[in-house]
């Protein structure tokens, strides 16, 4: 679609009914001839008949390597919420942790980001394998969650 129209309304209906590129006027030849290209593509790949692969369909559909980060090493999709740089950090301070390893509170100061936050990434690192948890009982209240790599 090549429009003056930049309403939310005019692009939410247009999306809608399945345009392929949304370009305003006025329109950069660049942006333009790669629209082009891009539909010229999609059209011929789709009518090879044969299977397709995650990674075809990915560019086919215009996946970014910004959304391909969002995959840990293991290749699993992380769960909503979890951030892949935020838990390179929280791991990393786990792993530099001493010995008795650390609570959610020294996690979070130490990466930036708030005790229930950092208390989330320590549990998701518990839920996938790469850390463990120890309560530590003191004389008085709550006993105290720590949080140790397995490594350690």
């Amino acid at each position: 679609m090549v429009t003056a129209a930049n309403e939310i309304e005019t692009i939410a209906a247009t999306v809608r009914g399945g345009i392929f590129d949304y370009l305003l006027k006025p329109v950069d030849f660049g942006r333009f001839a790669q629209a082009l290209e891009r539909f010229r593509d999609q059209r011929l790949l789709l009518t090879e008949p044969r299977d397709w692969q995650q990674s075809e369909l990915d560019r086919l559909f215009g996946v970014t390597a910004a959304q391909m980060a969002q995959t840990e090493d293991n290749g699993e999709e992380l769960p909503k919420g979890i951030d892949q740089l935020t838990l390179d950090g929280v791991r990393d301070f786990l792993n530099a942790s001493p010995p008795e390893g650390a609570n959610a509170m020294e996690a979070g100061k130490a990466v930036g980001i708030s005790r229930s936050t950092a208390r989330r990434y320590l549990e998701h690192l518990v839920a996938s394998g790469d850390a463990k948890a120890q309560l530590n009982y003191g004389e008085i209240g709550r006993p105290e969650r720590r949080y140790v790599p397995w490594t350690k």
